[in-house]
């Protein structure tokens, strides 16, 4: 059976999706209705500052989140950024 991890003092909102093998790291944040896809690892949050994923957010699979991701953005990539700004280095 596929597991997650997540770490200690790690919030997750109501209706947030984590796929199968997402790993959170201690000090995270995530929103209300988010979508964590399959092997998804998020880390860098720190007691003084947890790392935020908003309400809404998108992280696509296999991505590594290190910095905020803010509410209904889509991200993509190592590490994560946001869509249209990949599309905008394109």
């Amino acid at each position: 059976m596929p597991t997650c991890l997540v770490g200690h003092d790690v919030s997750i909102g109501p209706f947030t999706t984590l796929a199968q093998s997402a790993t959170i790291s201690s000090y995270v944040s995530i929103g209300e209705g988010c979508f964590i896809g399959t092997g998804v690892v998020i880390v860098n949050g720190t007691k003084d500052k947890p790392l935020q994923i908003g309400d809404g957010a998108f992280v696509g699979i296999g991505f590594v989140v290190t910095k905020l991701v803010d509410a209904g953005v889509r991200v993509f990539g190592n590490p994560a950024k946001p869509i249209r700004t990949l599309r905008k280095k394109r």
